[in-house]
């Protein structure tokens, strides 16, 4: 009996293992090589799912302690069908399987190391392999930007855009983590160079947004949350990137100087022309008016101008915006396209670090730094439409879940 435990044991503990391993490597290598990191994580599910029989005698309590996080694997895909539903119908199943592939294999993973011991990831393994991925994607942009000097020509607008923004959810989550909680001085000296490398990663990929908002989010975070004293050191890493990367970065240079002028012109020109700041905030006023002509209305996913009524087709001061079939702002699109009921299932994806990490406070101030950051990038792009965002913000909180010991007092800093 006790030889045959003794095996049980191994393979279980090889396994772990094994999962942990996954994780860490695709926190390392998601930015650099998503599309092989989501075959992966998928198919980590043939490990995860043995795991969790070879543990059958602990499900129960797994289970017990598991539950917000059961509830989760069926309310999330909710979520998100009622946001993303498309076609004019209340809702499109599809679009619940696109969900439902996000967030099962990360669920598995969890439920899988699941130990109610200690941390199933230590949460200094998890800075260390998100700054080297943020490392890898910095090396990639550089070597875009001396081959090409606009990335977008090479990679296209819209990847370009969800990737920038992505890099911003990675570089304030380990923000959150180096400097909210005491960290081993080798950690913050790797974490300066990893910030310096995040925000130039950004503005070589000429996002405004995404910088915006990372921007934005080292503020509050700063001004509203206890940080530590390393927070001085690795901001300023960060602001001597901004500096320095935009100094040196002509294409950034003029896309910052475009962004200001067209805003100020949108406001205050008597004719407005229809460049892309004020493209954006036309098709913003304009469905804002629709949504209060009729809050309740479901209308799908069309070119604007076909959802708009005549009342607020006719009063488009740019009617190139009406060509568009998304208003570049998740909070807004998702209650034109699918109501108040969108709108909910909107916040229920973006609330997901929190469901998670509700019994922890630090892993819970990590958790609305990370909402704040995807808060801010809704408001300048629709970022959760796409499998690439969606997947690695789900991904990232789970992962900030996995650093917390379910039994611990609620009110403990989490282990280290």
């Amino acid at each position: 009996n006790n030889t045959l435990d003794n095996i049980w044991a191994c393979i279980v503990f090889s396994l772990e293992n094994l999962l942990r391993l996954v994780v860490l490597s695709s926190l390392v290598f998601y930015l650099s090589f998503y599309h092989y990191i989501k075959i992966l994580l998928e198919s980590s599910i043939l490990v995860s799912v043995p795991l969790l029989l070879l543990k059958w005698r602990s499900l129960p309590s797994i289970a017990k302690d598991s539950l917000p996080v059961l509830l989760l694997l069926l309310v999330y895909p909710l979520g998100f069908l009622m946001a993303y539903g498309q076609h004019g119908t209340p809702l499109d199943w599809r679009y619940y399987n696109q969900a439902w592939r996000a967030v099962v294999p990360v669920f598995l993973l969890f439920i899988a190391l699941e130990t109610h011991k200690k941390p199933v990831l230590n949460r200094k393994w998890i800075t260390t392999a998100l700054a080297a991925g943020l490392l890898i994607a910095f090396a990639l942009a550089v070597a875009e930007w001396f081959s090409q000097p606009d990335i977008r020509v090479t990679l296209g607008t819209n990847l370009i855009l969800v990737f920038a923004a992505t890099v911003s959810v990675a570089a304030i989550f380990l923000l959150a983590s180096v400097t909210l909680q005491p960290a081993p001085r080798w950690l913050l000296m790797f974490a300066i160079p990893v910030v310096f490398a995040a925000f130039a990663t950004i503005i070589l990929s000429n996002s405004r947004g995404p910088l915006l908002a990372l921007l934005v989010g080292v503020a509050v975070l700063f001004l509203f949350f206890p940080v530590n004293r390393n927070f001085r050191t690795v901001a300023l890493a960060g602001l001597i990137a901004v500096m320095l990367v935009t100094f040196l970065h002509k294409p950034s240079q003029q896309r910052i100087a475009e962004g200001l002028h067209q805003t100020q012109a949108y406001f205050t020109a008597e004719k407005i022309r229809p460049d892309p700041v004020s493209l954006r905030l036309e098709m913003i006023r304009a469905s804002l008016h629709e949504i209060m002509l009729n809050p309740l209305k479901i209308r799908g996913t069309q070119p604007l101008k076909n959802l708009f009524s005549e009342e607020v087709n006719d009063q488009l001061r740019l009617p190139a915006a009406g060509r568009f079939d998304h208003t570049h702002n998740d909070f807004i699109q998702a209650w034109l396209a699918r109501g108040p009921l969108g709108f909910i299932g909107l916040l229920i994806i973006l609330s997901t670090p929190l469901l998670l990490t509700r019994k922890n406070k630090a892993a819970r101030i990590i958790s609305l730094i990370l909402m704040f950051n995807a808060v801010i990038l809704g408001m300048t792009n629709t970022n959760f439409t796409s499998a690439f965002f969606l997947k690695f913000y789900i991904f990232v909180s789970f992962v900030l879940a996995m650093s917390i010991t379910p039994s611990r007092d609620p009110e403990t800093e989490p282990t280290q």
